[in-house]
């Protein structure tokens, strides 16, 4: 679910960084009041591992207690994931990299094939990508990351260049216009734009979404669940941020589409193609923001036919080579966004992909005909070590024939969850989070 840079053989590097799918990090401090070091932990990028690779995880705290907690996490989800889909990934004993903006403790003795590195998750997966390590597992490969790599001159650099294009939100809508994609009405905007004549533009008898263009995960976005809002309202809330100096550098509005959210994720190799890899429907919380997503053949099906007249429309542009992983967000047909990189409903694609092993594992009988995610699960830290957890994901798979399975184990926040052939109520789902609560409020 990236792009490999590099020809070592062997494992790859998997550095898994939140905080590099945001176009404009200060968005972190505006809205979420962190640095992006703060967002940070790698965990997710767990799914992805193989025990060859070199996993890199960033580490707020260096005591034994921490690591040894963290070690758990990986041991208990590696075994799960062997256990279910007969899977390997990563281990304890794997090549680790712990990351973290100080030294590590003198006194921590850090346990089988784990170093220490004091920087980010991008700062290490870049020192041992040039120490000739291993090849590396792009996850977002845009022009700063590149360079930092030293692959600029590379047959990657297109790429890199029109990630960075499509990184941000305003950019983004004029490659989709100019390629002649449906797209919802979309004023784009700077700061001083917007200052010296507002929202003018706009038929004040609209319903629209205010949106950062250097965003992600729902960061900054303003509009009423349901009917979005009107000009004079998203005025008003840019004037309340312009207040406190957190109107966004580069934003747009958008015309608010009342329909059902779409993603879909393709790889395109550069030569004017695109591989459809799936297609799934959001899940939105009451606030409108995205949960999770479902995927089932039928979801897929009824959106492969505008979604690949969409990938044949960009991949003809000649301004902007588009190569690597491009995700979009749609409505209705009409693209609402584009990401240029890994998302949150990536382990759909991971799964789809690893079909063919998990059915010889589970036996020819065994096909994919649901995957649902689950963003953010927050498990209880002694259900990992006293096995509750691991107990639990069993009952679900004996009880419902359902495969609970982590993205990763975070040892210091939520975790995602992917949830492979429930019912459409979700009932196994229901179940497994309502035991997580219960776990996590026993004594």
């Amino acid at each position: 679910m990236g792009t490999v840079v590099g020809h070592a053989p062997g494992g790859l590097i998997i550095a898994l960084s939140t905080s590099a799918v945001f176009g404009d990090a200060s968005l972190l401090r505006t809205f979420w009041c962190t640095d992006p070091g703060g967002i940070d932990s790698g965990i997710q990028g767990h799914l992805y591992t193989s025990p060859d690779d070199i996993f890199i995880i960033r580490m707020p705290h260096d005591s034994s207690a921490a690591i040894d907690h963290l070690s758990r996490c990986l041991d208990v989800n590696a075994g799960i994931w062997a256990a279910l889909t007969g899977i390997s990934l990563a281990t304890s004993q794997s090549r680790m990299v712990l990351t973290a903006d100080h030294a590590a403790d003198t006194a921590v003795s850090l346990p089988g094939d784990m170093s220490w590195h004091v920087g980010t998750l991008s700062d290490a997966a870049a020192a041992h990508y040039r120490a000739g390590s291993a090849s590396l597992l792009a996850f977002v490969l845009d022009e700063e990351f590149a360079r930092t790599l030293g692959v600029l001159d590379d047959p990657l650099a297109s790429q890199a260049r029109a990630t960075s294009v499509l990184m941000d939100k305003n950019n983004a809508m004029e490659v989709l216009r100019s390629s002649g994609v449906p797209i919802p009405r979309t004023l784009t905007l700077t700061r001083n734009e917007w200052r010296a004549r507002h929202l003018e533009d706009l038929p004040s008898s609209g319903r629209y979404v205010f949106k950062p263009a250097g965003g992600a995960a729902g960061i900054g976005v303003y509009f009423h669940p349901g009917s979005g809002s009107g000009v004079r309202d998203i005025d008003h809330h840019l004037n309340v941020l312009a207040r406190t100096g957190g109107v966004p550098r580069r934003f747009q509005v958008q015309e608010f589409l009342a329909g059902t959210p779409h993603g879909v994720s393709a790889y395109l190799p550069g030569d004017g193609t695109a591989h459809i890899l799936e297609a799934h429907k959001q899940v939105v919380d009451s606030a409108g923001r995205c949960i999770g997503a479902r995927w089932t053949p039928a979801i897929e099906n009824s959106q492969l036919a505008a979604v690949q007249a969409i990938y044949d429309r960009l991949t003809c542009n000649s301004t902007l080579a588009l190569a690597g992983l491009v995700c979009l967000d749609l409505i209705d047909g009409r693209v609402i966004e584009v990401n240029p990189r890994v998302t949150a409903c990536a382990p759909i694609a991971h799964l789809l992909q690893r079909e063919p092993q998990i059915s010889a594992y589970r036996g020819s009988g065994f096909g994919i005909s649901q995957i649902d995610v689950h963003t953010h699960v927050r498990v209880p830290v002694d259900s990992v070590n006293d096995g509750r957890l691991r107990a639990l994901v069993e009952k679900v798979q004996s009880d419902y024939g359902v495969l609970a399975l982590p993205q990763g184990l975070n040892p210091v926040g939520p975790c995602r969850f992917v949830f492979v052939n429930d019912d459409s109520s979700g009932t196994a789902q229901r179940f497994f989070l309502r035991e997580i609560h219960r776990l996590a409020h026993s004594d």
